[in-house]
């Protein structure tokens, strides 16, 4: 398996695409495997001097200082500027322990990141100016590597490492029992692990770094994989067998410091998790034992644009129609979705929970298997568990562009370039007359009525030419709405009354997103749109898995229209 695994999946469902065929999204680590051991690297040498150690950390993974086997360390350096924008250090532990870190000292932003042998982000630290960034966590022997990093000017800092030495967690430990407290929030998890099984363990390790608290419940539910999973035989991915290799699915509390063992959750068996029922008694059972009074379901796994959750040993995958008749049967509302999945930020999936949710946060692109960072996300919601749901929405997209910033570490892949958005449900209902699904609804009508072959063909010129190859190209009929309506307005070889109807699509549409990162300046604004190329009939399973959205709009009979 690469480094970092898209969470994309095949849209027919036939098979799920090999992790092979993915851009790998390497972190600064991962591009300097091949000289972990190598003494010889060379590094630029630090403009700052530091008092407590006689060597500087390395600008390069290969050249990290070696603090060896970890106890106590305070070192003091500086990092900004051309040539040295981080620092390394990498360290070893022996038996598990608890590792605690602290940055300070700064007069200009800096941050931290922690990674283990395998280049992997753990956790991080992202706190804004000059503020102490802090990591607490617990650790598996093995060797780790942390990188302090500045994207502003150059400033000093202190790096404080400690660990202290722990036994193994207790089943009561982790798993202790519901309160019966309201919380302020309940955040649950529907982790379908497939192929990514590797990713699934980090990410549960940053989710118990911050741990449920009083006012805030953090639950999950766990679907492991088996060493027989069909990628594992043909050798296109490798089975993780940390934490007993368990391989049923599980569901329990994640508290402060529990690990995805053995004793972790209660067995469910092997359950579907691309079946919509399975989704619906995890829900069911969070809100009943973890009762709050805002509740938010992320989902992790592969998805397509229209389908999540793909289970590669049913060949099964939950498609908008069935996440709304999930969400819609619910005792509770759902406050927020969230999608750690690839592609699964369309208008389409957008409208299907419009009714039943609030706020929606997807990706239009891929989603690298290093997926979001929980970590900072759940601390900012533990530091403020009064947050709105877009206020929620906000942090975790705000957050996403933290962890994939476009700077020197991470270069710019034309084939896999980071976007995470925060969507206004609300807005998108039928009690607004101007909401952006009518919008495209009156611009097909507008087409299908007042369209020349002229206007046919400047649209048809300027959808190809404004598609944006979703998917490292395997999608190409998903178009950003923002790019493609923006340049219909704009294209005066384009009737009046065609423009006029994409202006409007442009002004619901603004008024539907919160908050957008995009790794580009313009490539993706926040919702994309199946928009079949001109002459190409649309696709018969996409119009199947979004009969919501076919039903309430013109847009497909436009796709569909013999003219088109």
């Amino acid at each position: 398996m690469l480094a970092s695994t898209s969470k994309h999946s095949n849209a027919l469902k036939s098979a799920s695409f090999k992790p092979s065929t993915f851009t790998s999204y390497s972190s600064p680590l991962q591009s300097d495997l091949s000289q972990h051991n190598s003494d010889s690297v060379s590094k630029a040498r630090s403009p700052f001097r530091r008092a407590s150690s006689s060597r500087d950390l390395g600008n390069t993974r290969g050249g990290a200082l070696n603090l060896g086997s970890l106890k106590n360390r305070i070192l003091t350096d500086g990092v900004g500027g051309a040539g040295d924008r981080s620092d390394f250090a990498r360290f070893t532990v022996t038996g598990r322990q608890n590792l605690r870190l602290s940055l300070r000292g700064m007069t200009a932003n800096a941050d931290v990141q922690l990674f283990n042998q395998a280049g992997v982000a753990i956790a991080g630290s992202y706190q804004k100016g000059a503020a102490a960034d802090r990591i607490n966590c617990d650790l598996e022997a093995g060797t780790y590597y942390v990188r302090v990093f500045s994207t502003s000017g150059r400033t000093n800092y202190n790096l404080s490492l400690s660990t202290r030495r722990l036994s193994n967690v207790s089943t009561m430990a982790d798993n202790p029992a519901p309160t019966g407290n309201r919380a302020d929030w309940t955040v649950m998890v529907y982790m379908s692990s497939d192929d990514l099984e590797s990713y699934t363990i980090e990410d549960f390790r940053e989710m118990a770094s911050i741990g449920s608290t009083s006012n805030v419940n953090i639950v999950l539910q766990y679907d492991r994989t088996a060493a027989d999973h069909p990628k594992f035989i043909k050798g296109q991915a490798t089975d993780d067998t940390r934490y007993g290799n368990w391989t049923d699915t599980r569901r329990g509390l994640v508290s402060y410091g529990s690990t995805p063992g053995r004793h972790w959750g209660t067995s469910i068996g092997e359950a579907n998790m691309g079946d919509a029922n399975t989704l619906r008694n995890f829900l069911d059972w969070s809100m009943s034992n973890y009762q709050a009074d805002n509740y938010a379901l992320i989902v992790w796994g592969h998805g397509s644009g229209t389908e999540v959750a793909f289970d590669d040993i049913t060949n099964d995958a939950l498609s908008a129609n069935e996440f709304n008749s999930v969400l819609g049967g619910l005792s509770d509302t759902i406050d927020l979705v969230g999608m750690d999945a690839c592609l699964m930020g369309t208008v389409e999936f957008a409208h299907a929970i419009r009714d039943n949710a609030s706020v929606f946060v997807g990706s239009q692109e891929n989603i690298p298997g290093t997926s979001w960072d929980y970590a900072t996300t759940l601390q900012d919601l533990v530091a403020n568990p009064a947050m709105t749901a877009s206020q929620f929405g906000s942090s975790i997209v705000n957050r996403y562009a933290q962890t994939y910033p476009l700077n020197i570490e991470y270069p710019v892949d034309e084939k896999d370039l980071e976007t995470l958005s925060a969507i206004d449900l609300t807005a998108m209902r039928d009690s607004n007359p101007f909401n952006l699904s009518s919008a495209l609804s009156d611009f097909a009508n507008a087409v299908m009525y007042t369209a020349t072959d002229s206007d046919l063909q400047a649209l048809g010129s300027t959808r190809n030419t404004y598609s944006n190859q979703y998917g490292e190209g395997s999608f190409p009929d998903y178009v950003d709405i923002g790019h493609l309506f923006s340049n219909v307005v704009n294209n005066s070889w384009i009737s009046t009354d065609i423009r006029a109807a994409a202006q409007d699509v442009l002004t619901a549409y603004t008024n539907t997103i919160i908050s957008n990162f995009t790794a580009t300046a313009d490539r993706s604004t926040g919702l994309s749109i199946y928009f079949s190329a001109r002459g190409k009939y649309p696709s018969s399973n996409h119009l199947e898995v979004t009969s919501n959205f076919v039903n309430d709009t013109l847009w497909d009979n436009f796709l569909a229209w013999e003219d088109w």
